[in-house]
């Protein structure tokens, strides 16, 4: 049962880092300060 967290964690930070993959790929979206105000 100690796995299924962290597997679930872990989904999530793929999922995040996709949608930041994404976000960066399109340059519409990226380039609002006021939305985006840190480019990690």
């Amino acid at each position: 049962m100690a796995d299924k967290p962290v597997n679930l964690a872990d989904n999530y930070l793929k999922l995040a880092d996709k949608l930041l993959n994404l976000a960066d790929k399109q340059p519409n979206l990226a380039d609002k300060p006021s939305t985006h105000p840190v480019k990690v």
